[in-house]
């Protein structure tokens, strides 16, 4: 049993790991005629204040979001500042919780793991909602790319690793106390 706990401890690092890395992997990615117009302007400035140029534009990361949000946010033009700073928000509570997420599976505090595996998946899921609702993200110029498909897969994934590894824990202290 203790051999499991092991095993299903190293998962769950693994697992954490790859949610904190999945910020910086492509969440959106340009599709159509809007794909080729980067392509074709790669060296063309996207944003130049914060010099994002139209090639890092074809794939976007959550990071590179937060930087365009961040740039956003300062600008006082109808809802635009207060939707930044809320997707901001959004955004640094995925990373925030996902980084607290992998201290905790080095620790094995297997509540805390649930507990911020949760808040950072509702994050995500409220970001997700407010993205689609304000037409950012499914758009007619991006569609979700892998990162999106793999925060469901890394979440769920870690939510129930850690409930097997209380219920292996809660056998191994069994077996100690019969034995």
């Amino acid at each position: 049993m203790k051999d499991k706990l092991k095993i299903v401890k190293i998962v769950l690092i693994v697992l954490s790991i790859i949610s904190v890395l999945n910020i910086f992997l492509p969440y959106a990615k340009a599709t159509g005629t809007y794909k080729e117009y980067l392509e074709n302007n790669k060296d063309s400035f996207y944003i130049e204040k914060i010099g994002m140029k139209n090639k890092d534009a074809v794939n976007m990361s959550l990071f590179e979001f937060s930087k365009i949000y961040r740039e956003t946010a300062n600008i006082d033009l109808g809802d635009v500042k207060e939707e930044s700073i809320i997707r901001l928000v959004l955004i640094s509570a995925i990373a925030i919780s996902s980084l607290l997420v992998v201290l905790f599976a080095f620790k094995n505090k297997r509540a805390l793991i649930i507990t911020f595996n949760v808040i950072a998946f509702i994050s995500f899921l409220l970001l997700k909602y407010d993205m689609s609702s304000a037409k950012v993200l499914p758009s007619d110029s991006y569609a979700y790319g892998f990162a999106y498909y793999l925060y469901y897969v890394v979440f769920i994934l870690i939510f129930a690793g850690t409930i097997y590894s209380i219920i292996c824990n809660k056998k191994a202290n069994k077996e100690t106390k019969t034995a």
